[in-house]
């Protein structure tokens, strides 16, 4: 089983974030790469949990992840990211 989520990254401070907003899990690190792995890491401890504990089906649910039985079985979000756009407006 496969899950595709989407990445996004900042600096706070001095540390990288690393946060997936369709899982609502996030990561930091002191370089890029590891905020990048230790989402990742963060991501599979949490998805072998729940499966252990029966509550990956509700966490699908209640996150609107959908299951796909393609040619592997794929975890995806049923809305796909476009883009982001910082803005300024006066207010």
């Amino acid at each position: 089983m496969k899950i595709k989520y989407t990445e996004e990254i900042w600096m706070e401070g001095n540390m990288y974030v690393s946060y997936a907003p369709e899982l609502d899990m996030a990561a930091c690190g002191e370089t890029l790469d590891q905020a990048k792995r230790n989402l990742a890491e963060i991501v599979v401890i949490n998805f072998e949990e729940m499966k252990k504990m029966g509550t990956l089906d509700a966490f699908l649910e209640q996150n609107e992840l959908e299951l796909t039985h393609d040619h592997e079985d794929v975890i995806q979000a049923n809305k796909i990211l476009i883009g982001f756009e910082a803005k300024e407006i006066p207010v």
